[in-house]
């Protein structure tokens, strides 16, 4: 399952507690990924700035190491991903 971290509503690289709290409840480690596009048409006048790649691109891809949420580091976790999202 694939869950953006920042949701639909933003504010923009501010996790949500959803996926925290369903790593929490469900065992399972956060699998973070970055994504860095070559080519793309940036729409800035949108909270999350969203990117659509532009065809033929060069598309990067970083898998950091899973994150585990445990109940007395759940601050410690979110900091975690607000630095990894920068």
């Amino acid at each position: 399952m694939a869950i953006a971290l920042d949701g639909p509503y933003g504010p923009h690289h501010i996790p949500k507690k959803f996926v925290l709290i369903t790593s929490l409840v469900t065992k399972k480690k956060i699998q973070l990924i970055s994504i860095k596009v070559k080519r793309k048409i940036q729409l800035n006048n949108r909270w999350d700035k969203y990117i659509v790649p532009l065809p033929f691109n060069v598309i990067e891809f970083t898998f950091h190491e899973p994150l585990t949420v445990k109940k007395d580091e759940y601050e410690k976790a979110t900091q975690d991903i607000i630095r990894l999202m920068e």
